[in-house]
Formats: C-alpha cells, sequence, structure tokens
C-alpha cells in the first residue's frame, strides 16, 4: 500500500505559478522598451515582484505548512466521493492519508486506519498476491478493509524504502497504476486501483514478490 510517489520532474508551470514571475517579466521588458528611462512605473512593478517573490518563499516554507496534520484534522480529511472531481484527486486524498499514518506504532494509528478505510467503496474488493509464496489474499467490503489496512501498513516491506518505476493515472477507465522496487531482499511490486463512479476504491489488485508474509488476524 503506498501514496502517490513524487513526481521525477515538476509539472509545467500552470497559470497560477506563472503569476509572480509574470509581474517580473512585465516589469523587465519595460527595461529593455526603454532602457535609458525608469520611472515610478518601472520602480513600482519591479518592487511588486521581488515583493510577491518574497511573500510566496516565506509562505511555502513557513513550518505550518510543512508540518503533519494533527490526528483530530486527518481523521476529518476528505477521501473521494463529492469531496473529488477526478480520479487523480481521489488518489492524491488517499495517499495524503495513507502517507501521514506510516508510523503503525503512533497511538493515532487506529484513527488514522479508519479515515484511510473511508477511501473504499462499500462493496470494495482487494486481492494481494504474493508471488514468492504463491499465496492469495481477499479482503472484501468496507467492514473488512480495517483487517486489511492494519494488518499490510505493518509489513516489513511495506514499511521500507523503495523506488517508484511507475505511476500512471487513466481517467476515462477509472483506474491508478502504480510500479514499485527495492534494493533488498523485497522483490518488485505492483498495485492497480479501480474507482467507482463516486471515486471511491471498488478494487484493488496488489501483486508483490515478498519473503513469507504474517497472516491476517
Amino acid at each position: 500500500l503506498r501514496p502517490r510517489p513524487a513526481p521525477s520532474r515538476p509539472p509545467p508551470a500552470g497559470p497560477r505559478q506563472l503569476d509572480v514571475g509574470s509581474r517580473t517579466m512585465h516589469a523587465s521588458l519595460l527595461y529593455e522598451d526603454y532602457p535609458k528611462v525608469r520611472g515610478p512605473v518601472f520602480y513600482a512593478a519591479t518592487f511588486t515582484g521581488v515583493a510577491l517573490t518574497a511573500f510566496c518563499v516565506v509562505f511555502a516554507l513557513s513550518p505550518r505548512r510543512l508540518a503533519t496534520p494533527d490526528p483530530d484534522t486527518l481523521v476529518q480529511l476528505p477521501c473521494g466521493g463529492s469531496a473529488a472531481r477526478s480520479v487523480d484527486e481521489a488518489f492524491g486524498q488517499f495517499s495524503k492519508l495513507v502517507f501521514a499514518a506510516r508510523n503503525a506504532s503512533a497511538p493515532d494509528f487506529e484513527r488514522n486506519v479508519e479515515a484511510i478505510a473511508s477511501c473504499f467503496a462499500g462493496d470494495t474488493l482487494v486481492r494481494f498476491y504474493n508471488q514468492r509464496t504463491r499465496k492469495m489474499r481477499v479482503f472484501s467490503g468496507r467492514e473488512d478493509m480495517r483487517r486489511f489496512l492494519e494488518w499490510v501498513m505493518r509489513l516489513g516491506c511495506a514499511e521500507r524504502q523503495d523506488i517508484s518505476d511507475l505511476h500512471s493515472v487513466d481517467e476515462h477507465g477509472k483506474t491508478v497504476f502504480i510500479a514499485w522496487r527495492y534494493p533488498r531482499d523485497c522483490g518488485a511490486s505492483t498495485e492497480t486501483y479501480v474507482y467507482s463512479p463516486d471515486l471511491k476504491i471498488q478494487r484493488l489488485n496488489a501483486f508483490v514478490d515478498w519473503p513469507r508474509l504474517p497472516d491476517v488476524s
């Protein structure tokens, strides 16, 4: 069970990202067009660009934005359903919850599991196949998701550092496919998420090549 991997390269700048740069660019163009005239408009435009850039840097690096959500906030975070407008957004919400609950020994782990379970549909089905031991485990229904999550998030391989090989979102097919590999004895794994029309996880098929796994309690 993995959160969304970090992209290998930053996405192209959108309209919001270009706002500060465009103001600075306008100031530089003003300078190029009138290299010998630096009136009040030039200095005002330049100052605006620099000030906004500084504000964005401070806001982006503020401790509040970098801090992990507190347990009460985490449980209230939406996941899929009416809170999402696309498969990509729903999976992003799911990933955020999984990432925040990675510490299985934390006192609020049980509550975090409940929040993650809310990402699944009522008739969800999870199939978890280990190629190395040729054993399939099946979890069915929303009520069974807590048992699945408590088991899978405590697995040794799931807690290790991994490398993302692929992350693909198919909005038309309502699926997310991800592939992982590990530097040690845990083999590669893949996960396929199929979303329902209301953007809840309806199917999760996990294929791993890991050492013998503990039984599900």
